[in-house]
């Protein structure tokens, strides 16, 4: 699994447990698209620092929260 697919199921799992929201949903309230979305949840797109605050933000997550996971992985 590279780097980026261990990012993204990361997010993909704090968006699942921390919030419960669709893919649909969770970019709503990004003001993204459910596209841009799914693509950095299956590492086919970087995310930059300020997006994954934001997701962080949304999901009520840290990125310590999200770094813990990934080394788990």
């Amino acid at each position: 699994m590279t780097d980026k697919e261990k990012i993204g199921k990361a997010f993909r799992e704090m968006r699942i447990s921390r919030t419960d929201y669709t893919v649909e949903e969770a970019s709503s309230r990004l003001n993204r698209s459910k596209v841009w979305l799914s693509q950095i949840e299956t590492g086919k797109k970087n995310i930059y620092f300020e997006d994954a605050k934001k997701l962080c933000s949304v999901y009520g997550c840290s990125l310590s929260d999200v770094s813990e996971m990934i080394d788990k992985m």
